[in-house]
């Protein structure tokens, strides 16, 4: 057991490193299969190979999750210090939630790009349906008359 425990956990390590730096799970995942396929064992080694690779997995996604968050507030911060006019939406924007009057910038922070979305120019102006699917029957929408969150629909 200890023979593979070496190199799976250097392998562990190797997995890890991928995820933070941002190199493809896949790639990292495979590699870690690979050593496990080259030493095979008893069934306990596997099992503790596929426990390393759970838990590279699950690093790795907790790593890049934790960075798409910090991105996130970090396009937040930005678009509030170029708007300062725009503040009394900042804590909605934060905690995710719309709100009539927001403008398309702060819907998209707030609730990110649409599934789909319907425009719809006339002469009075532009007016725009956001979908947001959530599985196959199951959406919400958000209208927009010349750029600003008039309708939400849940």
């Amino acid at each position: 057991m200890r023979c593979i425990l070496r190199p799976m956990s250097m392998l562990l390590l190797i997995c890890v490193v991928f995820c933070y730096v941002g190199t493809d799970m896949a790639f990292a995942h495979q590699a870690v299969i690979a050593a496990a396929q080259k030493d095979k064992g008893s069934e306990t080694d596997g099992l503790i190979g596929s426990l390393l690779i759970i838990g590279a997995i699950w690093l790795g996604i907790r790593w890049n999750n934790r960075r798409e968050h910090e991105k996130w507030l970090n396009s937040v911060d930005e678009y509030f210090a170029e708007n300062p006019h725009r503040e009394e939406n900042k804590e909605l924007v934060l905690n995710k939630q719309v709100a009539i009057g927001m403008n398309i910038s702060e819907a998209t922070l707030a609730w990110g790009k649409p599934s789909s979305v319907n425009r719809t120019t006339n002469i009075w102006g532009s007016n725009e349906q956001w979908v947001y699917r959530r599985g196959d029957y199951n959406a919400r929408y958000i209208y927009f008359d010349n750029n600003v969150l008039t309708t939400i629909q849940n």
